[in-house]
C-alpha cells in the first residue's frame, strides 16, 4: 500500500473506529437503565404504601424511591407498619410516583 493510500484511508477508519465505540457507549447504558428501571419488590411495596403524611413515612417513600433492595428488604417491616398504621388514622396524602 503506497503512502498515498494509506493517508487517504487514516479518516476514514479513525472515524469508522469511534462510531463503533459510540454505537458500544450507548448499548451498554440502555441496558443500565433497563436493569435500574424495575423496583426491587419491597421498594416497590414502600413506596405504594407510604404516600401518607408525616417525616418516617416521608423518609420510608424517598427510600424506597433509591430502590436499594437490600435497605428496602431491612426496613419493610417497620416502614410498612408505620405507613399502614398512618394510613388508617387518616393520614393519605392520594399523591403518587
Amino acid at each position: 500500500m503506497s503512502l498515498l493510500t494509506a493517508k487517504r484511508l487514516f479518516l476514514p477508519l479513525v472515524l469508522l473506529g469511534l462510531g463503533a465505540c459510540m454505537v458500544v457507549a450507548c448499548a451498554e447504558d440502555e441496558q443500565e437503565e433497563d436493569t435500574h428501571s424495575e423496583p426491587a419488590p419491597d421498594c416497590q411495596a414502600i413506596s405504594e404504601a407510604c404516600h401518607v403524611s408525616g417525616d418516617f413515612a416521608e423518609e420510608c417513600h424517598e427510600m424506597a424511591h433509591a430502590n436499594d433492595a437490600a435497605e428496602c428488604a431491612e426496613r419493610k417491616d417497620e416502614c410498612l407498619d408505620y405507613c399502614v398504621s398512618a394510613m388508617g388514622e387518616g393520614g393519605g396524602s392520594g399523591a403518587s410516583h
